[in-house]
């Protein structure tokens, strides 16, 4: 059995008490790492040196610019094992440029190593966002989980997620709201739900949300068994 955390479920429109999408798998494996990821972690008492994966699915600041502040926490307290970085291509020379441009002291160890698109039991599933955004297919605990990152409807995702017991799929605006979700290349409610009827899968956990994606959420799909609301501790 694995088990699925949050350390974040929000999408960049943030606000208070709010955290952008990031996800811990089983205490090691993240997903994503948007800012102020590592101070989740550490008020959910998990050790970030015990971080040996982290799934970047796309380089947007609210998916990604939390990697520099592990990094950096990482090498102040001397973590020695390497961390896997898996992300699209160029997620090494970018993730090298950005801590060079945050001006990462030299007598920082720095010890990751870096994937481009897939890593070990993972399998990337190019989506449909406004910059090349990978979409992962990870086996753990006997398990399927299928995150999406951030995407339109995308047939691609449909075919990553077949028969997964858990999809984790963005849900940033309403249905009422399609022009702005086709403008910025997300996914409406029906989106969402499309690729989970399609796929197969056996539970929906929606994220990316915002304000209105959460109250549709909590007032009408909270009542379905088979989709979660993405929050606390979830057993797959």
């Amino acid at each position: 059995m694995a088990s699925l955390r949050f350390m974040g479920n929000w999408s960049s429109n943030i606000t208070a008490s709010k955290r952008n999408i990031s996800l811990l798998l089983d205490g090691s494996i993240a997903m994503d790492f948007g800012p102020h990821s590592i101070e989740s972690l550490l008020e959910m008492r998990v050790d970030p040196c015990g971080i040996d994966t982290i799934f970047i699915s796309h380089m947007h600041l609210d998916h990604y610019a939390g990697l520099p502040e592990l990094l950096w926490y990482r090498a102040i307290h001397q973590c020695r094992e390497p961390v896997h970085i898996v992300g699209p291509r160029g997620i090494g020379n970018n993730t090298k440029s950005l801590l060079e441009l945050l001006h990462t002291p030299e007598a920082f160890e720095i010890f990751a190593e870096y994937h481009e698109e897939k890593y070990d039991n993972a399998t990337g599933f190019v989506a449909n966002h406004l910059i090349r955004d990978i979409g992962f297919r990870l086996e753990i605990g006997g398990k399927v989980l299928f995150y999406s990152g951030d995407t339109s409807y995308s047939e691609n995702v449909s075919k990553g997620a077949e028969k997964a017991d858990v999809l984790l799929h963005e849900m940033t605006y309403l249905d009422s709201d399609r022009q702005w979700a086709d403008f910025w290349k997300h996914s409406t409610v029906s989106d969402a739900l499309r690729v989970f009827s399609e796929s197969g899968s056996k539970i929906l956990v929606p994220v990316h949300l915002t304000s209105k994606t959460e109250r549709y959420l909590n007032e009408t799909m909270e009542k379905d068994s088979r989709i979660r609301v993405p929050q606390g501790h979830i057993e797959l």
